[in-house]
C-alpha cells in the first residue's frame, strides 16, 4: 500500500464550509429592489402581534377599518367596511381583497 500524503483538518474543514456560487449575487438582487421600489416586510414585536391579534377578535362585519397591508412587495392602505372574517383561513375581506392575516401591519 502506499503512504499518500495526508491533508490537514484545517484544510479538510475548507471542503466542506458554505460559499456563494454567484458573487456578488445577493448585492445585486437588493440593488434591483431599491431601484424598482420594493420594501422588505416589516417583523412585528410580540406586543404588536398580540394588540393586532386582539383586533381581529373586536372586528365584525359591517365595521368600518383602515388596513396596512403588505402585498407585491410593498404595504398597502386599504379603507372600508369588513365583509368577512375568516378565523380558519386567518383572511380578512375588505374591499373585495381577501388579506392574510400575516400581511396585516395595522388595523384601525
Amino acid at each position: 500500500m502506499k503512504n499518500r500524503a495526508r491533508m490537514p483538518r484545517s484544510e479538510r474543514a475548507k471542503q466542506f464550509m458554505p460559499f456563494a456560487a454567484v458573487s456578488g449575487l445577493d448585492e445585486a438582487l437588493e440593488e434591483k429592489r431599491r431601484q424598482h421600489g420594493c420594501e422588505p416586510m416589516r417583523e412585528l414585536s410580540e406586543e404588536q402581534l398580540e394588540a393586532l391579534n386582539g383586533r381581529f377578535a373586536e372586528l365584525r362585519p359591517g365595521d368600518e377599518v383602515k388596513v396596512e397591508y403588505y402585498h407585491d412587495f410593498n404595504y398597502r392602505t386599504v379603507s372600508g367596511s369588513v365583509e368577512q372574517i375568516d378565523t380558519v383561513f386567518r383572511t380578512l375581506r375588505v374591499c373585495g381583497i381577501d388579506i392574510a392575516f400575516d400581511m396585516i401591519s395595522e388595523v384601525i
